[in-house]
C-alpha cells in the first residue's frame, strides 16, 4: 500500500507534465509578486536580495528541475528531432542553478576612500551590526535576524519578534592591550572594559525614527532642565529641544545659526565670572605716543582709546579665517581713524604684525588696497582672543548659555555671544519665560554692509523656555509619519533606529541593566557616532554602540591616487549642484599576490577587476563605480562595489534555450522531413527486393494504360 501511494504520488508529481507547468506558473508568479510589489516583501521582512533567496522558491525550482529532469528521461527519448527539447530543458536547468547561485552569493556595497588613502574593506548594502565602540577600538556583531521595514517594541506589543537567538546574548570582541607598548590582543568586551559580564541584545526596532531627549520629573532628581519652543525662521521650522546640562548629550541645541547650551554652575559667582568674561574675549594692546594700554573691545562698537586723534571701531570678527599660510586664526578688522588718515586695519590673535588697507585708492575694492607695510607704523596694535568659559559659538554665528544655580528655583542666567554683535545678558524667572534671540549675521555679511553702507535692521524672535525642576532625561525613539518620510533615507536605511539592552556584572559584581538607543550611521568607521552611550559603572573607558551596515573583505586593496570632479560649462565643481562627470583614478593592489592595475573609474564606465583567469566563469569578477563623491573639496570619492555570480551560467543556459528554441521550430521539421523521405525510400527498397510490387494490370484497363 505504501509503495503504491510513492507511486501514485512520483506519477502525478515528479513524473507529471502538468505538475511541472504548475510550478512553472508558480514560479512565474513569485517572480512577478516580488518585482512588482515591494509591500509583500516587507510584509514578510524580506528585502529584494532576500526575497529572491528564500526557502519558498528554492523548493519551488528546486522541484521544477527534478520534474524536468525525471519527464526527460522518462518521455523524451534522445533522438535528433528532440534534441531541442533536451536543450530547452538543459538550459532551464541551467538558468535555474545560475540564479540560485546569483542571490546566494550576490554582494553590492559601498565603500568611501579619502585622496592618497586605501581601503580594503566595504559597507555591505544588505546586511546589518551592531557596533561597538571603545578605547579607541572598533568591533561590531552581525545582525543577521534584524527586521528592516516594521518597529517592534514593547511599547508595539510585538517584541516578541526580536526574541530570538541571533538578536540575544550578543557577545562583541574588542582588543585589549595589556600593558602599554604591548601588542593589542582581541578579548571579551567585559574583559576589555574592566567589567566581569556583560551581554548585549536588541529589544527596539524602528525603520524611521529620530532618536530625542525629553525630560521627564524625577522626585530623587535635584537637576533642572528646559524645553525650547523655537518659531519657524526662513527655511527653518518650528522645532523642541532639550536643554539639559546635567547630561552631556542633551546640554545642547541648535536653531539656524544660533546655539543654546544649558550649563549648571555652583553659585552666582561663577555666572558674575562668565559675564565678565563675555566682555572681554577680544582684547587690544595699543601703543602709539607714549600711551601704552590694553583694552578689551566688542565687535561692531567703537574703542574707547581716549587718546587724543585717534580712534577706532571694530566692525568684524572671524574666528576661523583661513591665513595665507594655510593654517586657521582669528581674525578682527577695524576701522582706523588717526591725525593725518583713515584705513582700515586686520590683525590676527597672536601675531605682532597686522594687515593695513588703504581707502579710496583708484581700482580697489570696498575693502581698499592691501597694504605689505603698516600705514601707521607709530600705531602698534597687539589682538588676543580669549574665551576661557567657551561662550563663543562653535558652529554657528551665536550662542546663548543659559545658567542655572541649585540656590536659585526659579531663575536663570541667559548671557547671549555673538561673532559680531556685543554680548548681552537676560534674566529669566519662572516656569515659563521668553528669551528674545537675534538672527546673526556672518563676518562677511556684516563687512560687506558696512562697506557699501547697506545695513540690515536685525530681526528677532522670542523662544519660550519651559523650565523643568527634579528633572531627568530620557532618551526616546520619535517615528515619523510615512507622509514625512524621505524616500532616498528611507530606501538607504539612514533613519534606522534600535535599542540596545546592556546588562552584566559590573567590576564589584554587582549586576546592572541599562537600555539606550543607538542610531544608524552608514559608514561607522569612518563618521562620527551619535548617541548609543553606555554610562556602565565601574567601566574602565567609555563605550558607545551604533547600529550600521555590516562590513566585508574586499578581494583587493584599493587605492584613491586621484579624484576630479567636472561641472557643466566650465563651472567650478564646488560652486554648482549638477556635475557633469566624476572620475576616480585608483590602484588595485591583489592582496596575495601583490599584482596591480591602476584604472579610472567614471561615471557609466565602471572598473572590473578579476582576481584570477577564470573568475567571470565563476562569478568571481568584481564590479567598481562611481557612487559619491564630496561636493566640498574634493578630498574623497564613494565608489560602488559588487560581483556578478551566476552570469556566466544564467547566459548560458539562456542560449541553450534560444538555440533549443530555433532548433524545434526550424531544425526539426528538416530533419523528420529528412527522416520521412528516408522512410519511404527505405520501404520502397524492400517492396521491390520481396516481389512484392504493384501487379500487372489486365483486361481493358490495360489496353486503355498502353
Amino acid at each position: 500500500m505504501f509503495l503504491r501511494s510513492v507511486d501514485w504520488l512520483f506519477r502525478h508529481t515528479l513524473s507529471s507534465v502538468p505538475f511541472g507547468i504548475a510550478l512553472l506558473v508558480g514560479i512565474a508568479g513569485y517572480i512577478a509578486v516580488g518585482s512588482g510589489l515591494a509591500s509583500v516583501r516587507e510584509y514578510f521582512e524580506l528585502d529584494e536580495m532576500g526575497f529572491f533567496n528564500a526557502l519558498p522558491l528554492k523548493l519551488m525550482m528546486f522541484l521544477l528541475v527534478v520534474t524536468l529532469i525525471t519527464v526527460t528521461i522518462q518521455r523524451i527519448p534522445f533522438t535528433p528531432p528532440r534534441y531541442g527539447v533536451w536543450m530547452v530543458h538543459t538550459g532551464i536547468v541551467t538558468l535555474i542553478a545560475g540564479a540560485a547561485y546569483h542571490y546566494n552569493k550576490k554582494v553590492e556595497g559601498a565603500i568611501l576612500i579619502p585622496v592618497d588613502g586605501a581601503a580594503t574593506r566595504f559597507y555591505d548594502r544588505w546586511d546589518r551590526a551592531l557596533y561597538l565602540q571603545a578605547g579607541g577600538y572598533v568591533t561590531r556583531v552581525p545582525l543577521t535576524a534584524l527586521p528592516r521595514f516594521h518597529a517592534y517594541s514593547d511599547e508595539l506589543k510585538n517584541a516578541d519578534y526580536l526574541d530570538r537567538s541571533e538578536l540575544r546574548d550578543l557577545s562583541p570582541v574588542l582588543a585589549k592591550v595589556s600593558q602599554p607598548g604591548a601588542q593589542p590582543m582581541p578579548a571579551p568586551a567585559a574583559e576589555a572594559l574592566g567589567l566581569k559580564e556583560l551581554r548585549l541584545a536588541i529589544t527596539g526596532y524602528w525603520p524611521y525614527a529620530e532618536v530625542r531627549t525629553r525630560l521627564v520629573q524625577d522626585a530623587s532628581s535635584n537637576d533642572v532642565g528646559f524645553i525650547a519652543r523655537m518659531p519657524a525662521h526662513g527655511d527653518d521650522a518650528a522645532n523642541e529641544s532639550v536643554l539639559f546640562g546635567a547630561e552631556l548629550r542633551s546640554r545642547q541645541a541648535m536653531w539656524g545659526a544660533v546655539e543654546f547650551e544649558h550649563r549648571p554652575v555652583a553659585d552666582q559667582a561663577a555666572i558674575n565670572a562668565a559675564i565678565d568674561a563675555s566682555k572681554s574675549i577680544h582684547r587690544i594692546a595699543i601703543k602709539v605716543a607714549g600711551i601704552d594700554k590694553t583694552v578689551a573691545v566688542q565687535v561692531g562698537q567703537p574703542v574707547d582709546l581716549a587718546i587724543p586723534g585717534y580712534a577706532m571701531q571694530i566692525e568684524s570678527f572671524e574666528p576661523n579665517f583661513p591665513a595665507m599660510d594655510g593654517t586657521r586664526v582669528q581674525l578682527l578688522t577695524m576701522m582706523v581713524q588717526t591725525p593725518t588718515q583713515r584705513f582700515r586695519r586686520q590683525v590676527i590673535s597672536g601675531r605682532d604684525k597686522p594687515t593695513d588697507w588703504k581707502l579710496g585708492e583708484l581700482g580697489s575694492g570696498p575693502m581698499g588696497k592691501r597694504q605689505t607695510e603698516p600705514l601707521d607704523p607709530a600705531l602698534i596694535t597687539t589682538y588676543t582672543f580669549s574665551d576661557p568659559f567657551i561662550l563663543l559659538p562653535r558652529n554657528g554665528l551665536a550662542k546663548h548659555t543659559i545658567f542655572t544655580t541649585p540656590n536659585e528655583s526659579a531663575k536663570a542666567t541667559v548671557v547671549g555671544v555673538s561673532l559680531n554683535e556685543p554680548p548681552s545678558v537676560q534674566t529669566l524667572e519662572g516656569a515659563t519665560s521668553v528669551l528674545s534671540v537675534a538672527h546673526p549675521q556672518s563676518g562677511e555679511d556684516v563687512l560687506t554692509a558696512v562697506m557699501t553702507g547697506r545695513t540690515q535692521a536685525s530681526h528677532a524672535d522670542d523662544v519660550t523656555l519651559l523650565r523643568v525642576d527634579h528633572a531627568k532625561a530620557e532618551q526616546i525613539a520619535d517615528v515619523t509619519p510615512k507622509a514625512m518620510r524621505n524616500r532616498d533615507e528611507g530606501q538607504s536605511g539612514r533613519k534606522q533606529v534600535v535599542r540596545v539592552r546592556a546588562e552584566g556584572r559590573d567590576a564589584n559584581d554587582k549586576p546592572f541593566k541599562l537600555e539606550v538607543l543607538a542610531p544608524f550611521s552608514e559608514r561607522p568607521f569612518e563618521s562620527p557616532w551619535q548617541g548609543g552611550l553606555l554610562n556602565i559603572p565601574g567601566m574602565s573607558t567609555v563605550a558607545q554602540v551604533q547600529l550600521g551596515n555590516d562590513w566585508r573583505r574586499l578581494p583587493a586593496r584599493i587605492k584613491l591616487d586621484k579624484f576630479e570632479a567636472e561641472a557643466y560649462g566650465g563651472f567650478e565643481a564646488t560652486s554648482v549642484p549638477m556635475l557633469r562627470d566624476f572620475r576616480s583614478t585608483i590602484t588595485i593592489t591583489d592582496l596575495e599576490t601583490g599584482k596591480s592595475q591602476t584604472d579610472v573609474v567614471f561615471l557609466n564606465s565602471p572598473v572590473k577587476y578579476d582576481p584570477s583567469p577564470l573568475s567571470m566563469v565563476f562569478g568571481k569578477s568584481w564590479i567598481f563605480f562611481q557612487s559619491g563623491w564630496d561636493n566640498e573639496g574634493q578630498r574623497f570619492t564613494v565608489l560602488g562595489i559588487g560581483n556578478r555570480p551566476g552570469v556566466f551560467a544564467m547566459t548560458a543556459g539562456c542560449s541553450l534555450i534560444i538555440v533549443g528554441i530555433f532548433y524545434a521550430f526550424y531544425i526539426k521539421p528538416l530533419i523528420i522531413k529528412r527522416m520521412k523521405k528516408n522512410a519511404l525510400k527505405k520501404a520502397q527498397a524492400t517492396e521491390h527486393a520481396n516481389g512484392s510490387g504493384p501487379k500487372p494490370k489486365r483486361g481493358r484497363a490495360a489496353l486503355t494504360a498502353r
